[in-house]
C-alpha cells in the first residue's frame, strides 16, 4: 500500500511486546511533491506481527521473504519448511561427502576399501 510522510520514513521498523513482533516493511522510498508543491516521502508499505521475538538484523536479511508473508504472497509457514529442507538437503550432500574425505585423508589406512563398505557403515 502506497504512504505518504513528512520525514523520510525507515526501511524496517520493529516493535516487539507481549510475546509478539510488530514489523513494519517499507520499499521505494522516494522524495516527491504533492498537489501544492510541497516535498513528501512516498513508499510502498507492508505490516505484520508475528509470535515471538524478532530482529530487525533478522528482517533486514530476510527482507523478501517478509515482504511476501506480509503481503500475502506466501504463508511463514511454508517458507520455513522450503528453507528448512534446503537446509537439509545441503547437510545430507556435505555428510555424503565425508567418508571419502576421512578415507582419502587417513593416514593409517593402508588397504583400498570400497566406498560402499564406508558409506555402509555410516547409514
Amino acid at each position: 500500500m502506497k504512504e505518504y510522510y513528512v520525514d523520510k520514513p525507515a526501511e524496517i521498523e520493529v516493535y516487539t511486546h507481549g510475546g509478539c513482533t510488530d514489523i513494519i516493511l517499507r520499499k521505494s522510498i522516494a522524495q516527491e511533491s504533492d498537489e501544492d508543491g510541497n516535498m513528501r516521502w512516498t513508499c510502498e508499505e507492508r505490516q505484520m506481527r508475528q509470535p515471538g521475538t524478532i530482529s530487525a538484523e533478522s528482517v533486514k536479511a530476510d527482507f523478501s521473504i517478509f515482504w511476501a508473508v506480509a503481503g500475502g504472497e506466501e504463508p511463514l509457514n511454508t517458507i520455513k519448511a522450503n528453507k528448512t529442507a534446503e537446509m537439509s538437503a545441503a547437510c545430507r550432500a556435505a555428510i555424503s561427502v565425508f567418508p571419502r574425505i576421512v578415507y582419502h585423508n587417513s593416514p593409517v589406512n593402508t588397504r583400498p576399501v570400497p566406498f560402499q563398505e564406508i558409506s555402509g557403515s555410516f547409514g
